[in-house]
């Protein structure tokens, strides 16, 4: 093999491994159960369970007081202090008719803005019929795995 062609076959070898892009990790939320003080949920990842969601009541989508509708979605990570978050959090992109939907910590629906919260286990919660508990460490379980992704799909299937 000539020269030039070794030199050519690197690079198009070298190319080839730093093009490449991490493949994006996919997420499913599968909403279980729901009353009027929430959607309730299990976070998979692949396919184990590792936490539980709450979201708001559905209510055909209605910006701010109602859960997204199931599809499928992209998010990218919301660094701290870019919102309203101290922290960062995952945003979904391309939810229909609304903006700012993003994963975080929480107890309640009262705690989202049609956002889905992350948490350990589901608890009766004040006048409430279940919130999610140790939303820090089930929302942190989230963030490890999520860690080093640029872009993560989220799936959401409604189960009831």
């Amino acid at each position: 093999m000539n020269k030039w062609l070794k030199i050519l076959l690197a690079f198009i070898d070298l190319f080839n491994k730093e093009g490449k892009k991490k493949a994006m990790k996919t997420f499913t939320i599968r909403r279980g159960a729901s009353n009027k003080d929430g959607v309730y949920g299990m976070f998979i990842d692949g396919n184990v369970p590792f936490a539980v969601t709450v979201e708001p009541e559905d209510k055909n989508n209605q910006a701010n007081i109602s859960c997204i509708p199931p599809g499928e979605y992209i998010a990218f990570l919301r660094k701290a202090d870019t919102g309203r978050r101290k922290y960062d959090v995952w945003q979904l992109r391309g939810v229909p008719d609304r903006s700012a939907i993003q994963i975080h910590k929480g107890v309640t629906e009262d705690s989202s803005l049609g956002c889905i919260i992350v948490g350990e286990s589901f608890e009766p919660y004040k006048s409430k019929s279940a919130g999610v508990m140790n939303s820090t460490k089930g929302f942190t379980e989230f963030m490890d795995r999520s860690k080093g992704q640029e872009e993560i799909k989220i799936i959401i299937e409604k189960c009831y």
